[in-house]
């Protein structure tokens, strides 16, 4: 699975366009309590002539009841990666049409339950002989979705909180609705 982005942005006469990807974009990793695991992303600059500078760094990964997701640094709910995660190399330059591995190491502590959700993210920026030319920078933001288990520990039950029915209008059927909450651990 790759997650591709190109970005462009023409200022003054100028035009730049950053070409990076990530891969991979999501990975789900089961880890014993207290043992750790590694793991690899690739970010790869695809631009043929100029090297991209990127800063990789890790914030917790909440899913909000609309489906959408929202990132806060980490350490911030307690199904966060917070300290769980270590990565590096967390800055560097890619020159062009090569690529860096980044790697990561998750360890959970002895009493670990459940799942735990964070994102490594890839923030790069237009070199400063563009900013100079053109007078405004560009970011790109990619992500790693880490979806990560304490293996065996797994509690899955949910509840019906709620639950409506329209009849709506003749002839159109029946829409029913339920709420359910996930009262797991992961």
């Amino acid at each position: 699975l790759l997650s591709i982005s190109i970005i462009f942005c023409t200022i003054a006469g100028t035009s730049y366009a950053m070409k990076i990807n990530i891969d991979p974009a999501r990975a789900e990793i089961a880890v014993k309590a207290g043992e750790e695991k590694t793991g690899v992303v690739t970010v790869l600059n695809y631009d043929e002539e100029s090297p991209v500078h990127v800063r990789a760094y890790v914030q917790d990964l909440v899913y909000l009841p609309d489906g959408s997701n929202d990132f806060l640094p980490p350490g911030s709910t307690p199904w966060g990666l917070g300290d769980a995660i270590k990565i590096g190399p967390t800055e560097f330059d890619i020159p062009p049409g090569k690529q860096v591995q980044v790697r990561y190491v998750i360890s959970l502590p002895k009493d670990a339950k459940g799942g735990r959700y964070g994102v490594i993210f890839f923030e790069t920026a237009t070199p400063p002989s563009e900013f100079r030319r053109g007078g405004a920078t560009v970011n790109v933001r990619l992500g790693t979705i880490l979806l990560v288990t304490a293996e065996g520990t797994s509690v899955i039950k949910a509840k019906l909180t709620g639950m409506s029915v329209d009849a709506g209008e003749k002839d159109k059927g029946v829409e029913i609705s339920c709420t359910v909450y996930n009262d797991s651990n992961i």
